[in-house]
């Protein structure tokens, strides 16, 4: 893809930006009241969804295909996006186990409570899962 496409995606992934940006200060500010709230959340969740497809394609433009091609699958660089996607997990199931102790100590409604367990259990289950199905297939 030429040049301009990737000035295309870098500018609609500032817009996304710009768009998450608004969201979260006008979400912080309390200005705006009720139904409307959701509206803010939209806005969060539409930016950061156009900022980071449009800065990923972007960057996979720029950078010629073969480049990537070599760099995807080179064993060095394999094992050190796994070794990151460990240790982001290990700090994942703690911030988890941490998040939900606080919001215990906060007296959120249990409904909520009940479903961040669920959503914890669901993650440590499947860990577990993939651990015993490698255990067995290496």
């Amino acid at each position: 893809m030429g040049n301009s496409g990737v000035r295309k995606n870098i500018l609609f992934a500032t817009l996304g930006l710009a768009i998450l940006i608004t969201g979260l200060a006008l979400a912080m500010s309390m200005i705006i009241q009720g139904n409307m709230r959701i509206l803010l959340y939209i806005f969060i969740g539409a930016g950061a969804l156009i900022f980071g497809e449009n800065l990923g394609v972007a960057i996979k433009n720029y950078i010629p295909a073969r480049e990537i091609e070599i760099e995807i699958k080179d064993e060095r660089n394999m094992a050190i996006r796994n070794m990151a996607k460990a240790k982001a997990f290990d700090l994942m199931l703690k911030v988890f186990l941490i998040l939900l102790f606080v919001f215990g100590a906060m007296r959120v409604n249990m409904f909520l409570l009940l479903v961040f367990f669920a959503a914890y259990l669901l993650v440590v289950l499947s860990s577990v899962y993939y651990w015993i199905k490698y255990q067995e297939k290496m």
